[in-house]
């Protein structure tokens, strides 16, 4: 299993973790006594920064919690998915600014001043779309523009989303250049194959290449949001049956 994939799952094994520590009242200082730490290490332990199997065996053991089935659980859930409200996503198909400006805040993590200043923003701009961020109940805003979100990771859209449709519109453009150039882009890749497949084995495929996507989206909204210095890679995936003309050998 990739390294990414052990932190993801030890993430979602701490989660657990935690929400027993706050179930049973157990404290940091508790905590730091047990491991002869410092509460500081305890926190950093807590949010995967500091943490040992060993030690993660530990915690299991003094919330009381089977660690076969911690470990289990870990591996096989998905963090609760969100989804942007059918009033957010007309106000980001409207006007891509504002989706703009959200992304960067929520998704890149990019500070407010920075964002402000790529967009080229005055102080009013700032101030109206941060409004209207907290008008569709994105975030809540407080003097000096100072703000904190409603909404968590992982975000996405609904299927019906408009700003997705126009996405998925921008991504088929960029694919379809990659397919009549000469050579694929750098850190591009590109496979076209056809399969002739029973409609069962199809649709289990499709699950699989989800399952393995999603996978690696988790960890991306999960583990690696917070790091600025990260390429963003889009990942379009596109499967239907097909009729293709039969080749006919000339003579």
């Amino acid at each position: 299993m990739p390294q990414s994939m052990n932190q993801l799952v030890i993430t979602r094994a701490l989660e657990q973790v935690k929400q027993r520590l706050n179930e049973r009242g157990i404290q940091y200082q508790a905590l730091a006594r047990q491991f002869d730490v410092s509460v500081n290490t305890i926190k950093r332990m807590l949010n995967g920064d500091d943490i040992s199997m060993q030690r993660l065996l530990m915690l299991a053991e003094i919330c009381d919690l089977n660690v076969e089935q911690l470990l289990s659980n870990a591996t096989q859930q998905h963090a609760e998915h969100t989804y942007i409200s059918d009033r957010q996503d007309a106000a980001f198909a409207e006007d891509p600014a504002l989706f703009t400006l959200f992304t960067r805040l929520f998704y890149e993590q990019t500070p407010l001043t920075e964002v402000v200043a790529k967009l080229g923003l005055d102080e009013i701009e700032t101030y109206q779309y941060l409004r209207t961020l907290e008008d569709i109940e994105l975030l809540e805003l407080s003097p000096g523009n100072r703000f904190r979100f409603l909404v968590s990771p992982p975000l996405g859209f609904k299927r019906n989303s408009r700003v997705l449709r126009q996405q998925i519109n921008n991504y088929l453009d960029v694919a379809k250049q990659a397919l009549n150039a000469d050579q694929p882009g750098e850190n591009q890749v590109l496979l076209v194959k056809p399969m002739q497949l029973p409609a069962e084995t199809f649709q289990q495929l499709c699950l699989d290449l989800r399952a393995v996507i999603d996978k690696y989206a988790e960890a991306s909204e999960v583990i690696f949001r917070n790091n600025a210095d990260l390429t963003t890679y889009q990942v379009t995936l596109v499967a239907s049956p097909s009729s293709l003309p039969e080749v006919i050998e000339q003579p």
